[in-house]
C-alpha cells in the first residue's frame, strides 16, 4: 500500500469518525446543567392548645408552666435555575417523603421546559410540633436542624431524550450534576 491510499484511507476513516463521535456527544452527553437553590422567606409560630396543665396551690393554671403545643411552619424559596445553552425537558422533582414527612413543595410542572439561563421558583413549608414550656418552644426565625439533612434530586432530558440529573445536598448547599442516577 502507498502512502497516498493510506492517507485516503486516513483523511476517509477521519471525515466518518469526526461527526459520528460530534454527534453521539452531543445526543447523549450534552445537556442542561439545573442547579438548586433553597433561600429562607419567613418562620411562624401558632399555639394548639395547653397539653398539660400546670396548677398553682390556689387552683389556677399557670399557662407560662404548663406543657403547650406550638404549631411550627418555615417557608423556604425553592429557585431552579438552567445554567447552560441548553433547554431541559420534562423536569422532576424527587425528595425522601419517608424522611421528611412534615414537608410540602409546590408542584413542578414537568411538561414547561426550563429554557436556557431561565428559572423556576417555588416554595416549601416545612410543619413541626413542639410540646415545651412557651419560653423554652423552637424559633422559627432560624432554620430547623433537621432541614439540613435534607436532600432533593432533580431529574431532567435534553432535546434528544437523554437523562441528566442534578443531586441537591441541603448540608452543604452543593448542586452535583451527573448522567447517572446518584444513590439518593
Amino acid at each position: 500500500m502507498t502512502t497516498t491510499v493510506l492517507a485516503i484511507v486516513i483523511s476517509a476513516t477521519l471525515a466518518i469518525l469526526i461527526p459520528v463521535i460530534i454527534y453521539v456527544n452531543k445526543r447523549y452527553f450534552v445537556g442542561g446543567f439545573l442547579t438548586i437553590k433553597i433561600d429562607f422567606k419567613t418562620g411562624t409560630s401558632s399555639p394548639a392548645g395547653v397539653l398539660i396543665p400546670y396548677i398553682d396551690e390556689d387552683g389556677f393554671g399557670i399557662r407560662n408552666r404548663s406543657i403547650v403545643r406550638h404549631h411550627l411552619t418555615w417557608t423556604y424559596k425553592l429557585t431552579i435555575t438552567n445554567n447552560s445553552d441548553h433547554t431541559a425537558y420534562f423536569p422532576r422533582l424527587y425528595y425522601k417523603n419517608d424522611q421528611f414527612p412534615d414537608i410540602t413543595i409546590e408542584k413542578l410542572e414537568e411538561l414547561k421546559p426550563i429554557g436556557s439561563k431561565e428559572s423556576v421558583t417555588m416554595n416549601i413549608k416545612f410543619f413541626e410540633n413542639s410540646d415545651t414550656l412557651p419560653t423554652q418552644r423552637k424559633q422559627t426565625d432560624k432554620p430547623p436542624t433537621d432541614f439540613t439533612t435534607l436532600r432533593l434530586l432533580l431529574e431532567y432530558y435534553n432535546g434528544y431524550d437523554s437523562k441528566f440529573y442534578t443531586l441537591y445536598d441541603n448540608a452543604d448547599k452543593s448542586n452535583k450534576p451527573s448522567k447517572l442516577r446518584p444513590n439518593f
